[in-house]
């Protein structure tokens, strides 16, 4: 678990270099500086924090990047993902220009400390992305979407949609019917988090009307052999509220942002999720992760 006095953790995504880990996440003062409690996740920033222990404890090491003014990313820089691809470094993150409107784009950087560099416009036209670039170059990803069939519908149905692009900072276009769901059942999702095994994409998502598994906001795990067809892997949740810890067992207020650590061989070892306690400060905790075989067909 990682948590700074005086801010919100939120977004962690995790890194290996070198024997060491990387944790980035996104930050903002927990004390109200922004005047929206725990809305001022819209005025959040990039940070960084090392350890020599994927479980940590993590320390605290820099701000990576902050909100530029007269930019796409002007008021916020939220929900940072970090991916080595072809040796460079590459950030990808969620920028908010105002109160209702973000979009995603890139950092880079050639060494995990920086400096990093930043894309001039928004890269990727989905909401939340979670992307994977193949070893061709090509590029993947899920995000989320607001349904085209009830567009202005409160609360929002929020649809799963897919995208394909030559390489991750070329145009991409949407795989599969664009009126089609790509949770079966029109299931809905927050907070996609994307690998690919060699045979099938997974995606786990927390399950945003506890549709797949039962329960609000656990998590759901989704496969598919083509990135356009998915199907449950199982009802049965990925995570939920409990953090289970070495001595002691924790039910927390919101636990959420799944995001999968990968081993060299692109097999799952930790997941990283969000969390918060009531009204406390927000932090992020790295739990292990045990792999099970399962019948899909038998779910």
């Amino acid at each position: 678990m990682f948590e700074m006095p005086g801010f919100h953790i939120w977004d962690p995504s995790v890194i290996e270099v070198d024997g060491r880990y990387h944790l980035f996440a996104s930050r903002w003062p927990s004390d109200d500086t922004h005047n929206c409690g725990f809305e001022g996740w819209k005025k959040s920033h990039v940070i960084r924090a090392i350890s020599d222990n994927l479980f940590g404890p993590y320390t605290f090491a820099d701000i990576v990047i902050e909100p530029r003014t007269g930019q796409w990313d002007c008021i916020g820089n939220h929900n940072p993902k970090i991916t080595l691809i072809n040796g460079m470094y590459l950030l990808y993150y969620l920028g908010v220009t105002d109160k209702t409107h973000w979009a995603t784009g890139f950092a880079w950087a050639d060494v995990i400390e920086g400096p990093w560099s930043r894309s001039d416009r928004p890269s990727i036209p989905t909401n939340n992305p979670a992307l994977w670039v193949h070893g061709n170059g090509s590029a993947y990803c899920v995000g989320k979407k607001r349904s085209p069939l009830v567009p202005d519908v409160r609360p929002f149905t929020n649809w799963m949609e897919a995208l394909r692009a030559p390489r991750f900072d070329r145009d991409y276009e949407v795989v599969g019917d664009p009126m089609t769901n790509r949770l079966p059942s029109n299931y809905e999702l927050e907070d996609p988090t994307l690998w690919w095994d060699g045979e099938h994409y997974h995606v786990i998502v927390t399950d945003w009307k506890a549709r797949a598994t039962g329960i609000e906001r656990a998590g759901a795990h989704y496969r598919s052999a083509d990135g356009v067809v998915y199907e449950l892997v199982s009802s049965q949740p990925v995570f939920d509220r409990t953090l289970v810890l070495e001595d002691q067992t924790l039910t927390v207020a919101r636990r959420e942002r799944p995001q999968i650590v990968l081993d060299d061989k692109q097999s799952p070892i930790a997941l990283c999720t969000s969390y918060r306690l009531d009204a406390a400060e927000a932090g992020v905790a790295i739990t292990p992760v045990r792999m099970q075989s399962t019948d899909v067909s038998a779910k």
